[in-house]
């Protein structure tokens, strides 16, 4: 497959990447925040503060870094000043407007809306974060527009459960059916060769899916329309599902599937493909818009719907409780880095930037198969004793490890809409990251 060149801005925005952010990161922990919020909610008016040192400021602005940004409810922070305040109101944090006016169209006299959702990003019992942001709006659509909805969300087949096999035991883990909060959820298997299989994952997937939408209809069950999440394999996917059985058609963009794959020639035509069949493609980010734009998408059919961030359990918790859990030193800076340890999360980008930061700690939530050479490289630089690995952390428990941070550091080199920025400001730490894509749009 002939695959396009990097864009150049990209190119630029890599070969600074490692040092600024190591600078921005050491401005962000010279910080001690102090827990101004207490373990009280967020109230109806909530601050956005940007704290910043000058020096650095100019520095980073120069190499086109967003600044570090922070949610907070008070001005009272230590050795600094608010330098920038932006009063939102909190319902407007947790949902766009857009949205809303969606769900009100919804009245009680209605039939009840039917939707199937096709998708391999949902969670499961043997992986209950992957894809955790795709049933959190489902679930929040559901409660707010009383709809019906059955998710479908094939694992790649696998025989072997032993954990010699790492992530492809859980594969085989995986149940064949679940009701994931009230909501019927089904995993069937489809086979995919690994590592050869990028073109045919949208046929096999295919396949998949559309067997298990007829024994749907089968059993009685008729739907409204087809919801489904990523562009490519699961939208290109389902947008055959769509045709066969004749149903409206719903995509979301969400990071990757616009930000890489459509660098590559054939799959760039089949989304566009089915971007052209759809009657709607909802984008998290406006940067993914942007782009599908740029390849040939119709931009009418292209609306930005931002994910939102539940208050109601991402909120702040008492500073030193929250470390006591996760056996941390009250008295020290703590980084928070948070996500698959993967290639484009940047958690390496983190542990260099610690090296520079003599004081404080690392922690990184996450689990992967870089794992082995994050603690090399931390081991390599000198900083082994200070990274502490706390593996992968349910996602409900996450608002508690954002509460005893400083500071979280997202190295990522591609994100669509990262949830994790939203979800540490909503805890009252600071987020510093690159403004790749959504996370410009995140920190402002």
């Amino acid at each position: 497959m002939r695959r396009r060149s990097t864009p150049p801005s990209t190119k630029r925005l890599a070969s600074v990447r490692r040092t600024a952010f190591r600078s921005l990161l050491a401005s962000a922990s010279s910080y001690r925040f102090e827990n101004v919020l207490g373990s009280r909610r967020l109230s109806q008016s909530v601050v956005l503060g940007a704290f910043l040192e000058h020096a650095a400021f100019h520095a980073l602005t120069n190499e086109s870094f967003h600044i570090l940004a922070v949610l907070v409810n008070t001005a009272q922070i230590s050795q600094h000043k608010c330098a920038l305040r932006i009063s939102i109101r909190r319902k407007e944090f947790s949902r766009c407007s857009e949205r809303r006016k969606a769900l009100e169209s919804f009245s009680p006299g209605r039939s009840v809306l039917k939707i199937l959702t096709l998708t391999t990003l949902y969670p499961n019992a043997a992986t209950p974060n992957h894809g955790v942001f795709v049933e959190n709006r489902i679930r929040a659509f559901v409660e707010k527009s009383g709809a019906d909805v059955r998710v479908v969300a094939p694992v790649p087949f696998f025989p072997f459960k032993s954990k010699r096999f790492g992530a492809y035991a859980r594969f085989a883990a995986a149940p064949r059916t679940e009701t994931r909060h009230s909501l019927e959820v089904s995993h069937p298997r489809y086979f995919i060769p690994p590592k050869i299989g990028m073109t045919y994952a949208a046929h096999a997937l295919a396949r998949c899916f559309l067997k298990s939408a007829r024994e749907l209809l089968a059993s009685g069950w008729d739907f409204d329309l087809i919801d489904a999440h990523y562009l490519y394999p699961d939208g290109v996917a389902a947008a055959a599902v769509a045709r066969a059985l004749n149903k409206p058609l719903v995509l979301t963009a969400r990071g990757t599937d616009v930000s890489l794959i459509p660098s590559f020639d054939k799959q760039r035509a089949m989304i566009l493909k089915a971007v052209n069949q759809a009657e709607s493609v909802i984008c998290v980010a406006s940067a993914l818009r942007d782009a599908l734009i740029d390849i040939g998408a119709p931009a009418e059919k292209l609306r930005v719907l931002r994910n939102g961030v539940d208050l109601d359990t991402f909120k702040p918790f008492d500073k030193r409780e929250a470390r006591t859990e996760f056996s941390i030193p009250p008295d020290v800076p703590l980084v928070v880095s948070v996500g698959h340890l993967i290639d484009r999360k940047g958690h390496d980008i983190v542990i260099e930037a610690l090296a520079s930061l003599p004081d404080a700690r690392l922690a990184i939530a996450g689990d992967g198969e870089r794992r082995t050479s994050l603690v090399a490289l931390a081991e390599r630089l000198g900083v082994k004793d200070r990274v502490r690995f706390l593996g992968a952390i349910p996602h409900e428990n996450l608002a508690r490890l954002y509460s005893a941070a400083d500071v979280l550091a997202l190295g990522s080199s591609r994100e669509g809409w990262p949830n994790v920025l939203l979800e540490a400001m909503a805890c009252g730490a600071p987020a510093v990251a690159a403004p790749i894509w959504g996370c410009g749009e995140v920190i402002a």
